[in-house]
């Protein structure tokens, strides 16, 4: 199977921490709230957009598990109970 490369764990949090803030917004108007200044800096905003784009299109947040996670559940069912 095909899987989506995970994202750096660091990157990860740093995201989940202001996450509830930027799933619905563009970066431009939210980089002058504290939270989000803080968790981005240092990232241009081609670089957080490029995370926040792929938190987006994965489904990340929603509850969805990621592509590994689905692909590992499948792999670790014991052969004889997959037939």
């Amino acid at each position: 199977m095909l899987s989506q490369p995970e994202e750096d764990p660091g990157l990860t949090a740093l995201l989940d921490a202001v996450w509830q803030i930027l799933h619905a917004a563009t970066l431009l108007a939210f980089r002058t709230i504290p939270d989000v200044v803080k968790a981005l800096e240092g990232f241009s905003d081609h670089e957080a957009m490029a995370l926040i784009e792929r938190r987006r299109s994965s489904g990340s947040g929603t509850g969805e598990i990621s592509v590994k996670q689905a692909e590992f559940a499948v792999l670790n069912v014991p052969a004889r109970k997959r037939a």
